[in-house]
């Protein structure tokens, strides 16, 4: 008789986290999920999905509830900010956190551990990222970029002793269980609430088929290895156009100049400093949103079946479900 794979998940109640329990589920895996003692765990008990309190910046915590030699350890949390008043705090949850994940994982003798970085690891640039680049985060602008770029490295100090690690890198994610990030833009083209167009772009992946690809570099992934996962690239204008027409709204509007995102960026963190409230677009978060970001996905696509799909399909998925939850 064969037991069920288990899988010791961190960062299961975000927007990723969703979509991987319920590829892990429909996969036939048995779940355990790492949360902080304060967070929302209720629809995950819901789900069946096994849940456990521990201090993610603390080896020892973590170790007393990861069971020995569990079958992978998919670490998913992360501190995506991009306000600077958060970077201390970003730089515990993103670095020491992964530090001690793997250390935890090293002592409980994980068989396998995939780490849900970012194509920002590869830096603030504008060239076509492919896995065999310089990653140059650390040099980046934006302090998510850098933490991103420094947990990497713990990941790579960690396989260098022995654990069976794989990095994946998606780029900008869309799809089910999306609360704070794209969404938030296609609910206010819903509402007539977006104020301006970004006017960068990227590589735009669906949160489904990476979930998918996370279990596959846990079962297939070369140790050691980043797979960049990517998508069909499109400027954040057709993206809101793409997103209107959907909603039965008329985009008519130009991108805004970078110069007056950053203006705005500054002005608003200014402001913060009198109402203690992250805004809705920071300094650092200007510059995110100028960017072009493209990505080569051969590598991913030939080990680890990786697949994308055309963004008007992810755009209106994503939107289908935003709306059944109204």
């Amino acid at each position: 008789m064969t037991t069920s794979p288990i899988a010791f998940v961190t960062g299961a109640s975000g927007f990723l986290g969703r979509n991987l329990i319920e590829a892990l589920q429909h996969k036939g895996w048995q779940i355990i999920a790492m949360h902080r003692a304060n967070s929302n765990i209720k629809h995950l008990k819901e789900l069946g999905v096994e849940c456990r309190s521990a201090d993610m910046c603390d080896a020892t915590s973590i170790a007393q509830v990861m069971p020995s030699q569990v079958d992978a350890v998919f670490h998913l949390a992360a501190n995506t900010t991009f306000w600077k008043e958060w970077h201390d705090q970003q730089w515990r949850d993103n670095v020491d956190g992964t530090k001690s994940m793997c250390e935890a994982a090293l002592g409980q003798r994980a068989k396998r551990f995939v780490f849900v970085s970012s194509t920002a690891s590869y830096g603030y640039r504008d060239d076509i990222l492919r896995e065999d680049l310089e990653q140059k985060g650390s040099e980046a602008p934006i302090n998510y970029f850098r933490s991103k770029a420094a947990a990497e490295n713990e990941v790579r100090a960690a396989v260098a002793r022995g654990l069976q690690a794989v990095i994946v890198n998606p780029a900008h994610i869309i799809g089910p269980y999306d609360q704070k990030g794209w969404v938030r833009i296609f609910r206010q083209v819903a509402e007539d609430k977006l104020t301006g167009i970004p006017p960068g772009g990227g590589a735009f992946c669906y949160a489904p088929f990476v979930a998918e690809a996370i279990i596959s570099a846990a079962e297939r992934g070369a140790v050691g290895q980043n797979y960049l996962l990517g998508g069909p690239e499109v400027s954040f204008l057709e993206l809101i156009h793409e997103a209107s027409r959907v909603l039965g709204k008329n985009e008519t509007r130009k991108p805004l100049p970078p110069f007056l995102l950053r203006l705005v960026g500054r002005w608003n963190e200014f402001i913060a400093k009198f109402n203690h409230q992250e805004p809705e677009l920071t300094y650092e978060g200007s510059l995110v949103v100028c960017m072009n970001i493209r990505i080569g996905s051969t590598k991913a696509q030939d080990e680890l079946g990786y697949k994308t799909q055309a963004i008007e399909k992810s755009v209106k998925e994503t939107i289908e479900w935003m709306q059944a939850q109204s």
